[in-house]
Order: C-alpha cells, then structure tokens, then sequence
C-alpha cells in the first residue's frame, strides 16, 4: 500500500513494485479495488526484461501461470510454497530431507533474540510445477 494514500471513499492506494537488489523500482502497478495483487504479478513485469534472472516473490504468487510465464521469459524464480498452493507443501515434505545434508547453518541476533536457520537442497527431476529443478529447506 501506498502510505498516507487514500482514495475517495477512505481506501488505500496500493502499489506492487518490481525491484532489483540495489532497490531500484523496475515498474509499478495500481491495484484496482475489487481485485488483488495476485492478478498483477504478469502485468507488473510484462515490459521488463527478464531473460536470465530470478525472480522472487511472496507465497500468494507461487501460482502455475505465473511460474510457466516467467519460464516462457527464460527467468528464473526463487517460489515460496504454504498452504496456499494445493499439494505442494505434501509433495516437498515427503522429499528426503533427514538424508540430505545441511548447506547453511547460522545464528542471528534480532530484536532481542536470538535466531537459528539451516537450509537444505535438493535436486529434483519430477515435482509437478512449471520448471523445478530444486528444492529448498529453510527452517527458522
């Protein structure tokens, strides 16, 4: 949302970017009221260039027209899964995690505590999802 932004009627103006790592805005969309940021993510990016990058996103875009798009872009995307995404989350915790090696481990300390991670990854051949190739454990 775009702070401070109203329109009439008191609603909020919202506004998803695309950014690269150093924070630049790539493009910027205007959500419409009776719609959602989910039926932006195409539009948002459409007139960018996105062959050879990665693209990441929250879990609410970890749809399959939008991972099979960015294929036909020849990106690449980093996807967050939860429930939100039908059979998915089964299919990823049936993987082998106990047998596979841990990549990264690492200790944190923020906002007065403090914070474990690990990360796992496995090689794929067949998840049923437009252009897995790998999949990734972090738990917090």
């Amino acid at each position: 949302m775009l702070r401070g932004s109203r329109r009439a009627g008191g609603k909020a103006v919202w506004l998803p970017a695309a950014m690269d790592h150093a924070g630049t805005v790539l493009g910027q969309r205007q959500i419409d009221d009776k719609s959602n940021e989910t039926l932006a993510f195409i539009p948002l990016l459409r007139d960018i260039d996105l062959a050879n990058t990665v693209i990441t996103a929250d879990a609410a875009h970890t749809q399959h027209a939008n991972r099979t798009w960015l294929r036909e872009q020849h990106a690449h995307y980093i996807a967050v899964v939860k429930a939100n995404h039908p059979h998915l989350p089964a299919r990823l915790k049936k993987l082998l995690w106990r047998d596979i090696g841990l990549d990264h481990y690492g200790k944190a300390t923020s906002h007065h505590r403090i914070e474990f991670r690990r990360l796992k990854a496995a090689a794929l051949r067949h998840l049923d999802y437009p252009g897995a190739l790998q999949a990734l454990q972090v738990v917090r």
